[in-house]
């Protein structure tokens, strides 16, 4: 039943919980390596690194040739292919203007982690058209410019009313 409500609370998008009981299914069977790989991956996505190391390596005590390729190479291959190969250049762009005039109107608003949030992913989605070579020199230094400023923007306005 843990396993199940752990899946359960994956889909939900409650990793908190869906970590709480693989965990539990664990205990009842440690031998669950398909189990302990997904806690461990659900815990490296949490960035709770100590706890993702643990499981890895409770894994690999169990099957010495697991390696972290294993893991993590499909998702290396899948995400290369499409920052490199099949990103919608044209998309791209309108996602980093979408992003930058959220995160504007999250600050005006005074709500400054998620105009971080959404500053983050215009910095993302620059990387994103950076890696495709879909923008000039000119545009580079706008685009990051552009960033950058946003960036400030929020930091200050962080630090201006970090007491309340």
């Amino acid at each position: 039943i843990h396993l199940s409500l752990a899946d359960l609370y994956v889909k939900m998008k409650a990793p908190e919980k869906a970590i709480e009981h693989y965990q539990k299914a664990l205990d009842g069977d440690p031998s669950d390596t398909k189990t302990r790989l997904t806690l461990a991956n659900l815990l490296f996505d949490k960035e709770r690194y100590a706890e993702a190391v643990e499981e890895y390596e409770a894994i690999t005590q169990r099957h010495p040739d697991f390696t972290y390729g294993y893991v993590r190479k499909r998702e290396e291959r899948e995400f290369s292919r499409y920052n490199f190969e099949i990103g919608d250049t044209s998309l791209l762009f309108q996602l980093f203007e979408l992003y930058e005039r959220e995160s504007l109107r999250c600050l005006e608003a005074n709500c400054v982690l998620p105009a971080y949030d959404y500053c983050l992913k215009c910095s993302h989605t620059f990387n994103l058209l950076d890696s495709r070579g879909a923008i000039s020199v000119t545009e580079r230094v706008g685009l990051i410019n552009r960033v950058r400023n946003l960036a400030v923007r929020i930091a200050r306005h962080y630090v201006d009313t970090d007491d309340e």
